[in-house]
This record gives structure tokens, sequence and C-alpha cells, in this order.
């Protein structure tokens, strides 16, 4: 004999896909299996309308905070958005555009040598 069928609570699943949950963690809080997700077929619709809305909602508070002032937002945003960049200093006053740490070997021994981070970024002027 066989299981009786579960069915899916789809405005739970709304309400995590909106959160950015996995068809693994939902099918887990709803106690069905991953393959049940994907065969239904109003699941995958829902599921994703709901992340890209939750996505929208994230990017929407996200700019709200950086509207109130949220530095660390508005130094994150300009990265994603505006290509900016922290610039490190080496020792001589070597201005580069990654940190030391993401850098080879190679590329290290080119700036102390020539003073320079590959062309992308001039020696700093002393004071």
């Amino acid at each position: 004999m066989a299981r009786p069928r579960k069915e899916l609570d789809y405005t739970q699943c709304r309400r995590l896909a909106e959160i950015q949950c996995t068809i693994d963690e939902i099918a887990h809080v709803l106690g069905v299996s991953d393959t049940k997700l994907k065969r239904d077929a109003p699941f995958r619709e829902i599921y994703e309308a709901a992340r890209e809305k939750g996505k929208t909602s994230l990017r929407r508070m996200q700019w709200a905070s950086a509207r109130k002032g949220n530095t660390a937002m508005l130094i994150w945003l300009g990265k994603q958005y505006l290509g900016q960049a922290e610039k490190h200093e080496l020792a001589g006053g070597i201005a580069i555009e990654r940190s030391p740490a993401e850098m080879t070997d190679e590329q290290l021994v080119d700036i102390i040598a020539n003073g320079r981070s590959g062309g992308t970024a001039a020696p700093a002027q002393s004071a």
C-alpha cells in the first residue's frame, strides 16, 4: 500500500523561496523529497517568481540603508555598481588596486622591482 500523497503548502513554499531557501531546504521544511518539488510544475513557477521577488526586496532594503547613510552599504554598493575598489599601499608608497594577499609572487616582485601594479596604478606621490 502506497503512502498517502502529501499536499504542498504553496504559501509556505513562496515565503521560503523569497528568503532564498534552496529547493533542498524547502523540501526538508515541508517533509517531502526534493524530487517531488522539482517535478511539481506549480511549485517551480512559484519558486522562481518568489526568489526574484526576494532579491528585489533585498536590493530595495540595501538601497534604503545606503540612503540613510549606512557607510558599509554605501561602500559595498559603490564596489558593485561603480567599479570602485579599495586601494592598498605597499612600502615605498606604491599604490595598488588589489590586496597583496590576492596577488601572485611574480606580481608582487614586479611591483617592487618596477614601482607599479601591472599598469593599473601609478606609484603614490609622497607629501
